[in-house]
């Protein structure tokens, strides 16, 4: 039987780590598989750890370091199958991962990749947090993708090298978010299936790419820019799309940044959102993400998480941030008053939901003396409605 898989293990200096992930391919259910290692480079035992692993299915590549898209486009052009899958050195599988993701590529030829959900661990392999499952119907996934960026983990997609290769594989210019790059490119030949399934541990430390703000902001400016062009001019003339998706690049930016401690960036980056969509910034949804800024990813959605002083610490340093700019934006001074109440209303609703009602009153006091608008609008009776329906 040809092979079916070729796992790709890229790993620079995550000895420690590469053990466990090694192993979980191992225990896989579906054997017919070859696992490479792609050593980029480190000064740790990487060698050694693949050296105590005797199967012959395993094989070890060693490169000067070049980064992280260089190692894995080393890995495909070594790959002896034709369907690729990622295990990044400091991530897990379940033991059933390659049973399930392969299943509908070997199926469906026209299929071109399989994703699945994944659950957050911490150093010590511990589930942390609540796991993500999100899915769409293959035939909405570009757009979809598209429209509302990644949410995918690379250790949890598996995808036919022809595309892959056909597409010039990882860019090698980014120094983040090159898988997002190439599923954008992907998704032209065909389906993403996804599986509503936590196959994959992914592992969160103080290492983590995703944990550099401007890595991340810089890589996704790249991105937009080739497929939609910089953000510049008059942005009533952009098509609708490019306002939507430059204005989630903005708030996702300023989300990141607060996250991080950085408030003049926070802020900076909050005014770009506000000058191409003036209303962003009253939305209630983008300051209960920035209320949760504070708390680890992996729990930022669980159920009364928050810390309270900290939310409304992150909340006030922003709109500091925020009021300093005034001067120098009609649009946001224009906005402020509004824009502030919808902060502290978004507060209120938090602790409405957590039932902290102590909190929850004095927040939907603040917000109606930032504006009293705000009296009139659907959020406001929208967050009342919600702290009655909890008081009982």
């Amino acid at each position: 039987m040809d092979l079916a898989v070729s796992v790709l293990i890229p790993s620079y200096n995550h000895a420690h780590y590469l053990v466990h992930a090694l192993e979980s391919v191992l225990v896989q259910s579906f054997s017919n598989w070859e696992a490479i290692v792609i050593d980029d480079g480190s000064d740790d035992e990487t060698h050694q750890v693949v050296d105590k692993f005797e199967d012959p299915r395993i094989r070890y590549i060693y490169q000067d370091n070049q980064g992280l898209s260089a190692a894995r486009n080393t890995g495909i052009r070594a790959a002896k199958a034709e369907i690729i899958a990622l295990l990044d050195a400091d991530d897990i599988w379940r033991e059933d991962y390659l049973e399930v993701m392969v299943a509908p590529m070997i199926d469906h030829p026209e299929v071109v990749a399989v994703y699945c959900g994944f659950q957050y661990i911490d150093e010590n392999g511990q589930d942390v947090g609540i796991p993500s499952l999100k899915v769409v119907p293959p035939d909405e996934f570009g757009d979809y993708f598209a429209d509302h960026g990644n949410w995918l983990v690379p250790s949890g997609v598996v995808f036919r090298k022809v595309f892959a290769i056909e597409e010039g594989c990882f860019d090698e210019s980014l120094r983040a978010v090159e898988d997002a790059y190439l599923w954008s490119k992907l998704c032209d030949h065909g389906p993403f299936v996804g599986i509503p399934l936590p196959l994959v541990g992914y592992r969160r430390h103080e290492s983590n790419m995703s944990s550099d703000p401007q890595r991340m902001v810089s890589a996704n400016y790249k991105i937009l820019e080739r497929y939609h062009g910089p953000p510049q001019g008059d942005s009533s003339t952009w098509t609708e799309r490019k306002k939507n998706l430059y204005t989630r690049y903005f708030r996702s930016a300023s989300i990141r940044y607060l996250a991080f401690g950085d408030v003049q960036m926070s802020a900076y980056y909050f005014l770009r959102m506000q000058e191409i969509t003036p209303e962003a910034g009253t939305e209630i949804g983008i300051w209960r993400s920035l209320a949760r800024v504070h708390l680890p990813i992996e729990v930022r959605n669980a159920p009364d998480a928050i810390e309270w002083q900290a939310a409304e610490r992150d909340i006030k340093g922003l709109l500091a941030g925020l009021e300093k700019m005034r001067p120098d934006s009609s649009i946001l001074d224009a906005h402020y008053s509004m824009i502030a109440g919808s902060a502290f209303l978004a507060l209120a609703d938090e602790a409405f939901r957590a039932k902290y009602f102590g909190c929850a009153f004095r927040w939907m006091w603040k917000a109606a003396k930032c504006d009293f608008k705000l009296l009139f609008t659907r959020p406001f009776w929208g967050t009342v409605v919600r702290g009655i329906g909890n008081l009982g």
